[in-house]
């Protein structure tokens, strides 16, 4: 097993922290507080951020449950709490994970798709595809088992985590970093101590605080995939699934073999819950996939993941994507018939949904009902708009406090 050592001196050489400062601000919006952290220079606040670091004074996280935002999810219907870091708190997540993705990324599972670059809905959708159209084409009988973990980042032990962490990391100075993230509301991880062998943490934090890492921190993500990297090894090679891919906690597991999905399903019911602490939701699935009869008709279920809906002869978008879609263009022909300026978020949204389409046999409807409403080329041209001015507002405040790659 690769660990990693030297972490904490390369994650503090000022170059670096120039460069990631300059990386994480890149896409930020234009608000207030990065107004005042651009004011301070990039030099004051290399030498801020790495002081903070070297002391161990990680800038507070406000966990008031009054400045959580709640995001309701378009796809699942879902509200969650995202807990924002501070912008100096963002910085040093961006620190960590650049020294700690190159250990996750060389142990992670080929077939996990989510929040690792390079991968995603696309790259998921095509090997989907691909396994699907084998057992079609063989005529094969393909059964899907159709899991989720139940409230996922709130059930991830922290003590778990770390200890996952602490075998591939060596470097102790950078463990305690990694601890104050993870122990972020914690009072007593301040006072965190960890023995030289990497066993323990004295005095540990509270007990009752042990479960949950926020959603909203960029280091959140890896870590939650980094903790169920053992999970997928387990599931490919002691239970000898033929295909399972994972998006986040949401799992599809695929076999021709219905008997093997039961045990399977069996088994990482107690993997789980002995090994990570986890428990499944009640809500999974075990069924045939959709199959052409020899009358023509289809029966079966067609698979509902990651956004879209796969049935033996075609892929779709969910419908209740495409009536929010549908409602949306209307929104937006109504605006441009009052002659109402259109907004530039709405806009986005209608090009992202029109980006769906590209993957999936839903062009005629799209083309009925949606491109008779609006324009892409117009809606293009105010998202453009909208960027150049923000842009240079940002670059203006980047040239004059010198936060540029070219000061780096």
């Amino acid at each position: 097993m690769k660990s990693i050592s030297n972490s904490f001196n390369h994650m503090l050489e000022t170059d670096n922290i120039k460069k990631t400062i300059v990386k994480a601000l890149k896409h930020k919006r234009k608000t207030k507080a990065l107004y005042k952290f651009y004011s301070y220079g990039l030099s004051k606040q290399t030498s801020r951020i790495s002081m903070l670091i070297k002391l161990g004074l990680l800038p507070k996280i406000n966990t008031n449950k009054n400045k959580y935002k709640i995001i309701n999810e378009s796809t699942n219907k879902k509200q969650r709490e995202i807990c924002p870091p501070s912008i100096e708190n963002h910085i040093i997540h961006h620190l960590v994970i650049q020294e700690l993705q190159p250990i996750f990324e060389k142990g992670m599972y080929d077939f996990c798709v989510a929040s690792v670059p390079n991968r995603g809905a696309a790259y998921g959708v095509k090997y989907m595809k691909k396994w699907l159209c084998k057992y079609t084409k063989n005529n094969e009988k393909c059964y899907i088992l159709k899991l989720d973990i139940h409230h996922f980042f709130a059930s991830i032990d922290r003590y778990i985590l770390f200890e996952k962490l602490s075998k591939r990391i060596k470097d102790i100075k950078f463990l305690k970093v990694i601890s104050r993230i993870i122990w972020h509301d914690d009072k007593d991880a301040r006072r965190i101590r960890i023995n030289n062998n990497n066993e323990s943490l004295t005095p540990k934090p509270n007990r009752n605080n042990s479960k949950g890492i926020p959603i909203g921190f960029y280091t959140s993500q890896w870590f939650a995939n980094f903790y169920l990297q053992d999970f997928d090894y387990f599931v490919k090679q002691q239970l000898h699934i033929p295909h399972y891919m994972r998006y986040m906690d949401d799992m599809i597991l695929i076999s021709n073999n219905k008997q093997q999905l039961h045990q399977a399903l069996n088994s990482i019911i107690i993997y789980l819950r002995e090994k990570l602490g986890l428990e499944l939701n009640k809500n999974w699935q075990l069924f045939r996939y959709s199959y052409k009869t020899r009358y023509g008709k289809e029966k079966g279920r067609a698979l509902d993941f990651i956004g879209y809906v796969f049935h033996y002869n075609r892929i779709c978008i969910r419908k209740s994507t495409l009536k929010s879609t549908r409602r949306k263009a209307n929104k937006i022909y109504e605006n441009v018939k009052n002659n109402r300026k259109l907004n530039w978020y709405e806009a986005s949204q209608m090009i992202s949904y029109a980006g769906r389409t590209k993957h999936t046999n839903t062009l005629s409807y799209f083309n009925k009902y949606i491109l008779s409403k609006v324009s892409i080329r117009q809606l293009r041209i105010v998202i453009s708009n909208h960027s150049k001015h923000i842009n240079k507002l940002l670059s203006e405040w980047r040239k004059c406090y010198g936060f540029t790659m070219e000061t780096v």
